[in-house]
């Protein structure tokens, strides 16, 4: 029952970690899965997965997407596909498109676009393009246009007008 906050996210954390060291990561599978609480269970979930994924991120990707259709999945697959774009970017990218426009997997490109924004700032636009959700998808494509900030990298800010020409002369899709 505590509300939304902090210490819900840190109390989510230590069950995560306490369950795997108790009972192992299949039981906390099945633990996770039966919280009723959906925001909680999303939570938990999260945090499973972000463990999970630094072992695995394929095999974390395949069980986030095999859980039912909710904020449980969207939360799960969103830190499956950081996790897994940190370590391999490419894999990352080709397993989420394979995944298709669904709005379920907004969550997950967004986040893939912030991974790949630090190291392909066009690629990260392209991302924050395939998000299906128009609030999200406009919210992310500010942060990806304009959050090239990286002067030690040579990477200097752009506008997302200019940063969709880039996209467009390479030949990749762009929404409206």
């Amino acid at each position: 029952n505590q509300p939304y906050s902090r210490a819900r996210g840190r109390m989510a954390d230590t069950l995560v970690s306490e369950l795997i060291a108790q009972r192992g990561e299949e039981a906390t599978r099945d633990a996770v899965l039966a919280v009723s609480d959906e925001q909680f269970r999303a939570g938990l979930a999260r945090e499973l997965a972000q463990r999970m994924a630094n072992k695995d991120p394929q095999g974390t990707a395949a069980w986030a997407n095999g859980l039912p259709a909710g904020e449980t999945r969207e939360r799960a697959m969103a830190e499956a596909i950081s996790e897994w774009a940190q370590k391999d970017a490419v894999a990352a990218g080709n397993y989420l498109q394979k995944l298709g426009p669904s709005p379920e997997f907004d969550r997950a490109r967004q986040e893939y676009a912030q991974r790949a924004a630090r190291n392909d700032p066009e690629g990260a636009v392209a991302w924050a393009q395939s998000i299906t959700d128009q609030q999200r998808r406009n919210e992310e494509q500010r942060l990806t246009g304009y959050g090239w900030t990286d002067e030690s990298a040579g990477v200097a800010r752009m506008p997302v007008s200019e940063a969709k020409k880039l996209i467009l002369e390479r030949g990749l899709p762009v929404r409206a």
